[in-house]
């Protein structure tokens, strides 16, 4: 690796142009050439936050660009800035950006063009021509005059350096000899129409003597008469072809990176299926053994199991949402949220764990908030669940309070507050800002004790942006740990309106009244032996006795000669997966009998996974590991 850097760093310290790199919005690296342009030395720019070497007048623009880049939007890549060296001297030039996805983090990657002298030049083309010759005699850009015909009639001496041909080689000839093809040659003829006689940055591709190709950024300038003919044309080319062999490089490297991010984002998702395969058999034969009859060792020894398994279901979800996090393909789905029920079951999933370590569980809700508002209850369920995981975790004794209030609200908008507290082990203070990091835990012995990834709550501050909102704390050691929330809610006219179909069936209440089933058609169709036996098995407790089918072609066989009241679809199944078959069934299920419902029963997790069963045509989701709780919540809900 340390060969690696000092490859890189003499590479980018023999390009002419200033090279650098931007991570968490501070300089990470930069060559000798920026440093030296204003007037650092290496050492003294790495560490400073970039808005600091950027001209106050352009602070806020270029921010404005950089947070657009982070968060995927589509922005100009080269523009001009006006850099701060560190004397005050200002320094105007071009700059070329690239992102990068690093495991880090986004590094962006830059490349800066003094063009002062290029300034200069230009500012010296309204000079007297002997002045101009002065100028042009000891200019390092190319300067070139050709008549509307396109024949060269002035070329500065830098030729010779730049095309291998001397001046008197050039005059004479069509401009058109020295295009590396027609296609570049028509790229300037064209910006010069488009910019009305002044084209400023054109990028364009020509020849050598020698035959090899070379890349020039050119200003050019239309000269007309008091008549408004057309005297001549005046320009400046500037050889980029370091720079676009960079640029080159950089976009290899991006393109490197994005494959690696595509190849890394498969094996999440086949590494979340095929965990989640073997560990629905593990939880739900743990979940079925409690329904059996143990003596209370074995009970305590099954519990056990299952407490378990839900640590590593958490570690796994964690997994998977820092990896969309960070592919910034994980996307805000708006749908009609009744918060006060979507925080007591939020608050029902930890009661078990609060219980047995004797811990107060509960909530408040500010009466002047709305009963229903407009947001994403998957994400928000997320972030709440992440926090009183933690607060969970690390309180032994006391109380965990979560408390909703009104901010602020206009017409459209509702800011509500959320705050999670607990009487747990606080949080040091030079370490309130790094919790919040990837990978990141205490080192205390007390903490690390707990174990987990340290993604919780890099994810918690994640979501909370996606979402508008922000998120801080307040913690002292042995004082307990405050976590504040601030996010926006759209505001909805009609409190009466139903929550979308999956979010109400995820936010049901944890008290199910099952209605009577016996009379019921059940099909379970699933190619994993253990999944189907626990599926089986926890519908038997149910009373019900299901049919299944091995694989798809089974399955659709079977509703040819049947029809099932309700039907459990596994998706990934070899020969014909659940969607496939949730489409041929839907396309020629008869049109006089009443529709069989259909959940998908996988173990995909991700909202793409959902959204693509429903767009087959399936009713609801179940992700793997199931438990009895939510099979109880789909048969009282499809079938009360």
């Amino acid at each position: 690796m340390e060969i690696g850097k000092e490859y890189y760093q003499i590479f980018f310290d023999r390009i002419s142009d200033g090279i650098f790199a931007i991570m968490n919005g501070k300089m990470a690296f930069a060559n000798h050439v920026l440093a030296n342009l204003l007037g650092y030395n290496t050492h003294e720019i790495i560490g400073l936050p970039f808005e600091t070497l950027i001209a106050p007048e352009q602070v806020e623009e270029v921010q404005a660009k950089y947070l657009a880049r982070l968060q995927g939007e589509e922005v100009a890549e080269h523009y001009e800035m006006l850099l701060i060296g560190k004397k005050g001297q200002r320094v105007r030039g071009q700059v070329n950006l690239v992102l990068i996805q690093s495991l880090e983090g986004p590094i962006v990657l830059g490349a800066f063009k003094d063009l002062t002298a290029l300034k200069e030049a230009q500012a010296g083309l309204e000079l007297s021509e002997q002045d101009l010759t002065a100028i042009l005699n000891n200019l390092s850009d190319v300067f070139y005059r050709v008549d509307k015909e396109g024949i060269i009639l002035k070329i500065s001496p830098s030729c010779l350096d730049a095309t291998g041909y001397r001046p008197e080689e050039m005059i004479g000839r069509p401009m058109t000899d020295f295009y590396f093809n027609a296609e570049h040659r028509d790229r300037v003829a064209q910006a010069i129409l488009d910019q009305g006689g002044k084209a400023t940055q054109v990028e364009a591709a020509l020849r050598r003597k020698n035959g090899e190709a070379y890349w020039v950024s050119t200003n050019a300038y239309v000269r007309y008469d008091e008549q408004g003919e057309i005297l001549y044309i005046e320009g400046i080319a500037r050889d980029i072809s370091e720079r676009k062999e960079f640029e080159e490089k950089l976009n290899r490297a991006k393109e490197a990176a994005e494959a690696a991010n595509r190849v890394k984002d498969s094996f999440v998702a086949t590494m979340s299926h095929e965990l989640r395969t073997p560990m629905n058999g593990v939880l739900g034969m743990a979940h079925l053994l409690l329904f059996s009859d143990l003596n209370e060792e074995q009970r305590q020894m099954t519990e056990t199991i299952v407490q378990s398994g839900n640590g590593l279901i958490k570690i796994l979800n964690d997994i998977l949402s820092f990896s969309k996090l960070g592919a910034h393909k994980m996307r805000v789905h708006l749908a009609h949220i009744r918060l006060s029920e979507l925080v007591q079951n939020t608050l029902h999933l930890f009661s078990g764990s609060a219980q047995v370590k004797g811990l107060e569980l509960s909530f408040q809700i500010d009466p002047k908030l709305d009963a229903v508002v407009s947001g994403d209850a998957e994400l928000l369920g997320q972030i709440l669940s992440n926090l009183l995981a933690n607060a969970v975790k690390f309180t032994e004794q006391g109380q965990i309070l979560l408390k909703l209030e009104l901010l602020k609200q206009d017409s459209i908008t509702q800011w509500v507050g959320f705050c999670v507290e607990d009487t747990g082990i606080g949080i040091a203070e030079e370490s309130l800002e790094e919790i919040f990091h990837s990978f990141s835990q205490l080192e205390a012995a007390h903490t690390r004790s707990q174990g987990g990834t340290g993604l919780g709550l890099a994810i918690v501050r994640e979501l909370t942006h996606l979402l508008g909102g922000q998120v801080r704390v307040e913690s002292a050691l042995s004082q307990g740990s405050r976590f504040f929330l601030k996010i926006p809610f759209q505001r909805v006219e009609d409190a009466d309106l139903p929550v979308s179909r999956e979010r109400d069936l995820q936010q049901a209440s944890p008290r199910v009244i099952l209605p009577r089933l016996f009379d019921k058609k059940v099909l379970v169709v699933e190619d994993d032996p253990v999944s189907l036996q626990v599926a089986l098995k926890m519908l038997s407790l149910r009373g019900i006795q299901a049919d299944f089918a091995w694989n798809g072609k089974i399955a659709l066989r079977r509703l040819e000669k049947q029809r099932y009241d309700l039907i459990f679809m596994d998706c990934i199944m070899p020969e014909l997966d659940g969607l496939a078959v949730t489409r041929a069934y839907r396309e020629r299920e008869a049109k006089d009998r009443p529709a069989s419902v259909i959940i998908a029963l996988t173990a995909r997790a991700m909202p793409e996974d959902q959204e693509a069963c429903f767009q087959a045509g399936m009713d609801g989701f179940m992700s793997k590991p199931i438990k009895l709780e939510q099979l109880d919540e789909v048969l009282a809900r499809w079938f009360e």
